[in-house]
């Protein structure tokens, strides 16, 4: 629900089942900074806080996949270049020797029309060998270990690999529609191609001598390719793009060994691979960091086994006198806990503010189900009555 918090609309779930899951929708200026503050709070068991975002209205239908947790930013511009959702990846087994880029185009293709390929998704354009480390061609010094878990699916040896996905090229400075040129690094374990749909690559390099990267046609682009068996790809190219949205797709084949298929972008012209200016393709909008490992928490007893909700609840409106059930288990003591603020009809008051109701702040679990006795009235004032049309609202809370 949305609570008004000393002028802020703050977006509030106060959720007591341990599965909060709330969207909601603001509206920002860009380039402009904003301060945050968040709270979370546990009863018990496990324990978890994330934030997430994402461009769009998604607060009906929930995130797409495209969403990516708020991070730390580096000192530096913000991305130009993002996916706008996670890239599909599609292996297949592959028997051909290199070099051999152009069949495993064709591979790819015909083992997708046959449903035989295995097919993952990812927000981040690192593929690493599960099994094992990348091979040389490999220039990200496994910053992202564990990204690459589609790659391999299956065999380890003697497969390929098609990516496909959507990104936006934007600099963010408000200006739409400018030119802007870009360089992306191929990174590979064994020989690798990226394209632009529909766009062409001006200009090519290579940084390690151990093969010839070129301007190749792919699909009628003119796109990156370096046909290297050598395990150590490391292939640039320069494109000019409009502002705007496009589509992209890369192969990567591996005969044994190692594996690994990266693509990197940096704004500019590079010929050598830059660590400050490159960036991986990701759904992150933003400077790519190694992956956020968390904040670590104190450690908390474990939890009782079992749930505590509650069963039953009756009420005798002549008298205020009440009966409440709720499951639970010996050796395990519990509260039951009332809202205040109460309000007539409606919803429940905003924000759920909780107390203990007097003299059940700690009764003794029974085997499966516990049943405590009291009256509304104990909730009041003394000699206190709840308005007509108002509401109670219990919980129980294991201790």
């Amino acid at each position: 629900m949305l609570v008004d918090n000393n002028g802020d609309m703050t977006l509030t779930a106060d959720f007591y089942t341990g599965n909060t899951n709330a969207h909601g929708l603001i509206k920002l200026k860009e380039g402009q900074t904003y301060n945050f503050v968040c709270y979370m709070y546990e009863g018990g068991g496990g324990s978890n806080f994330v934030l997430r975002w994402e461009l769009g209205d998604f607060v009906a239908t929930g995130f797409d996949q495209g969403e990516t947790p708020l991070r730390t930013q580096a000192v530096g511009p913000d991305d130009a270049l993002y996916l706008t959702a996670n890239a599909k990846v599609t292996n297949a087994s592959n028997a051909f020797p290199a070099p051999f880029l152009p069949q495993a185009r064709s591979i790819a293709a015909e083992a997708i029309a046959q449903n035989v390929a295995q097919t993952a998704t990812s927000p981040i354009v690192l593929f690493k060998e599960a099994a094992a480390a990348a091979g040389t061609g490999s220039i990200s010094g496994g910053a992202y270990t564990g990204t690459a878990a589609v790659m391999p699916v299956g065999a380890v040896d003697n497969y390929l690999t098609r990516v496909n996905g959507r990104i936006i090229v934007d600099n963010q400075n408000g200006t739409p529609g400018e030119s802007l040129t870009l360089t992306f690094g191929v990174f590979a374990d064994d020989g690798a191609d990226f394209r632009i749909v529909g766009q062409d690559f001006t200009s090519v390099a290579d940084q390690t001598g151990d093969g010839t990267a070129e301007l190749a046609d792919i699909g009628g682009d003119l796109g990156i390719a370096a046909d290297y068996y050598t395990g150590n790809t490391n292939a640039f190219g320069v494109i000019t793009l409009v502002e705007g949205e496009y589509d992209f797709e890369g192969h990567h084949y591996e005969g044994g060994g190692g594996s690994g298929y990266e693509v990197w972008w940096a704004a500019g012209e590079f010929t050598a691979f830059n660590s400050v200016a490159f960036r991986p393709i990701s759904t992150d909008a933003g400077i790519a960091l190694p992956g956020n490992t968390g904040i670590p928490l104190v450690q908390a007893a474990a939890p009782p086994a079992g749930d505590f909700a509650i069963t039953s609840f009756t009420l005798n409106s002549g008298t205020g006198a009440y009966s409440l059930t709720f499951s639970s288990q010996t050796g395990t003591n519990y509260a039951v806990e009332y809202t205040t603020g109460f309000q007539p009809a409606g919803p429940p008051p905003s924000p759920l503010k909780w107390n203990i109701v007097p003299g059940k702040n700690s009764i003794p679990g029974a085997a499966g189900t516990t049943t405590t006795t009291g009256n509304i009235s104990d909730l009041l004032a003394p000699g206190g009555q709840l308005p007509d049309g108002s509401k109670a609202f219990f919980r129980v809370r294991a201790l």
